[in-house]
Parts: C-alpha cells; sequence; structure tokens
C-alpha cells in the first residue's frame, strides 16, 4: 500500500513539473519589463499581407470607343469628295454643306454590339435628336435589290444596334447603323427590314436637289427619270 502511494505522489509531481514548464505567451508589457522586443503583428506571423488580402475587382464594362470628325462625302465612281454632311438649323443633316459649319460627329461603338456603331452630332445647330441614321416616316421600310424603295438620311433617336426598325413618336428609325474601318475611315451603312433581313444599303446623293437617303438598287431608283449617285462616307 506504501508503494502505491509514493507511485502516485511521484507521478504527480512529474505532471506537474510538465505543466510548469510549457510556454506561455506573455504581454508586450512583460516582455518589454524584462528587456525584450514585443510581439510580431499577428497577422505578420500567419504570412498574410491585410493588403494583398483585400478582394480585388475590376469594373464590369470598359468605355465605348468614340473617333470624332466630320462626314466626308465621295463619288462612288472616281472618288472625289463631293462635299461634308451639313448642319442645317432647318434643313438638318440630309444633304451637302455649303455654307456655314459641317456638321461634326463622334462614331461610337455600341456596348451591347461590337460590329456596329452609332454616329452622333456634337455640334448640331438643328433640334434634337442627335443620332445619325435612317428614317422612313410613318412606315416601316424596306430595301431590296431590283426594287425602287429608299429609305432617309436624317437625324435620329437612338435605336438599339442589329434591330429593325424602331417605331418612335409615330415614326421609323434606325440609328446604329454603321460600321466603321479604322484603317480606311470609311463608315457604311446597314439598314435592316421588318423581317430581320439585311439588304444592299446605298448611301445616293441627288445633287439637283442636294438630298442624301439609302436606297437598295442605285439602278432602279435611276430608272423612272429621277438621277442620283452613289456615294460613301468617310470620317474625316
Amino acid at each position: 500500500m506504501l508503494v502505491k502511494v509514493s507511485l502516485l505522489v511521484a507521478l504527480a509531481n512529474t505532471l506537474v513539473s510538465v505543466v510548469s514548464g510549457s510556454p506561455v505567451a506573455e504581454t508586450n508589457a512583460q516582455r518589454m519589463a524584462r528587456g525584450l522586443p514585443p510581439n510580431p503583428p499577428s497577422q505578420f506571423a500567419r504570412g498574410v499581407s491585410p493588403v494583398w488580402a483585400a478582394k480585388r475587382t475590376e469594373p464590369s464594362t470598359r468605355p465605348s470607343t468614340c473617333y470624332p470628325g466630320k462626314i466626308e462625302v465621295r463619288y462612288d465612281f472616281d472618288g472625289h469628295v463631293a462635299g461634308y454632311v451639313r448642319n442645317w438649323e432647318n434643313g438638318g443633316i440630309s444633304g451637302l454643306n455649303f455654307s456655314g459649319d459641317p456638321l461634326e460627329v463622334k462614331v461610337c461603338k455600341t456596348r451591347s454590339y461590337t460590329d456596329r456603331y452609332d454616329i452622333i452630332a456634337t455640334n448640331a445647330v438643328f433640334k434634337p435628336p442627335y443620332y445619325v441614321g435612317a428614317g422612313s416616316g410613318t412606315v416601316a421600310g424596306i430595301l431590296a435589290t431590283g426594287d425602287r424603295s429608299s429609305v432617309g438620311f436624317s437625324n435620329t433617336p437612338q435605336t438599339p444596334p442589329n434591330a429593325p426598325p424602331t417605331l418612335v413618336n409615330g415614326n421609323y428609325y434606325e440609328s446604329a447603323i454603321w460600321s466603321y474601318n479604322s484603317s480606311t475611315k470609311e463608315l457604311s451603312p446597314q439598314w435592316i427590314n421588318p423581317d430581320g433581313s439585311k439588304p444592299s444599303t446605298v448611301i445616293a446623293y441627288d445633287i439637283r436637289a442636294n438630298d442624301l437617303f439609302f436606297v437598295g438598287d442605285i439602278s432602279q431608283w435611276n430608272v423612272s427619270g429621277s438621277f442620283a449617285s452613289a456615294v460613301h462616307f468617310y470620317l474625316a
């Protein structure tokens, strides 16, 4: 019995010595009182930097790409410059400029359809809207090869890209009809028919009426005695 008690006492003493020998974290005040440096910051001890641990975010959208300039009109048959799109208080944009300053614009890539651009007037002396596109009046226009059909070149409200004519205040419009070649700086239109088809879209200029408009077939337009020349637009 005496042997068992002695063993128990020895075991208890061993446990006490182990516990008392375990390291105990000291406060900075205790360490400094002993002449030791303070404890390292806890985040550094874990190897984590609060700066790099912060959540990184990226912008959800990129800013649109825009190109400023004027719309230069060149004849298709020989490439010579006919003039610039006009900026008239009462006549809008559907002709060439012969007095005052021509129309100044910015050509901006649409956010929702990367192959299409909006053209926006930046020095307009006419009343809004200020987008440059096509309008067909109270009936949704249809262009087709072999047909003498047309739609007007005009300032328009903004409409969705790659979409058929949009009815706004009783009239049909398309604004985001443009593609832009940044190498040649040519602006090419693409009218969308009401059924979603993409017809040939030719820019026509009637020099006698000083009128710009769009046709599907310039030859058919000229059959009945009217005369217009095919032209091209360039950002200048």
